[in-house]
């Protein structure tokens, strides 16, 4: 479950902001398994991410990056 919900929020946050105004791109995800671990990449050719965006910490305004950073911590990533 932890898994399912990084996924969907990456994906959320993709399409809300990567593409503003109706703007065409990708999303690209990958999933590759080695030795029974796993490492999920989920990219798009969006604008980027603002100058001033902080790293996932404990001052992250982010609810979105906030969670998924719990969720990974939950599954041992």
């Amino acid at each position: 479950m932890p898994f399912a919900l990084i996924l969907n929020e990456a994906l959320s946050n993709a399409f809300e902001h990567a593409f503003p105004e109706g703007r065409q791109g990708e999303v690209l995800i990958s999933f590759p398994v080695d030795d029974d671990c796993g490492h999920l990449t989920v990219t798009n050719n969006g604008i980027g991410l603002p100058e001033n965006f902080a790293q996932v910490d404990a001052n992250t305004q982010s609810m979105g990056i906030r969670v998924m950073g719990i969720f990974s911590d939950q599954m041992g990533g």
